[in-house]
């Protein structure tokens, strides 16, 4: 998932391991989270925020890959989002 606030993040074994700040030196936003369920064909995950450092309780999210087709005007360019 992309935290605009980090510059690069090394994960080991599928876990973070370390994230670097960008230059403002603030400290970089973290989260442990669980993957609850993930389904390829139908394109979604879900999965569970157990801690964080940014005053978030615990809470179920759920993302699916949704396709974006172009509006009438051109607005917007055709590709997927996640929703």
């Amino acid at each position: 998932m992309w935290m605009y606030k980090l510059i690069t993040a090394h994960s080991h074994k599928h876990k973070i391991t370390n994230c670097t700040a960008r230059a403002h030196r603030t400290p970089p936003d973290w989260a442990h989270e669980t993957l609850l369920e993930h389904d390829a064909a139908c394109r979604f995950f879900r999965y569970e925020m157990n801690d964080n450092n940014m005053g978030f309780g615990v809470f179920y999210a759920m993302f699916r890959v949704v396709v974006v087709v172009p509006d009438a005007a051109g607005g917007d360019a055709p590709g997927c989002e996640l929703r």
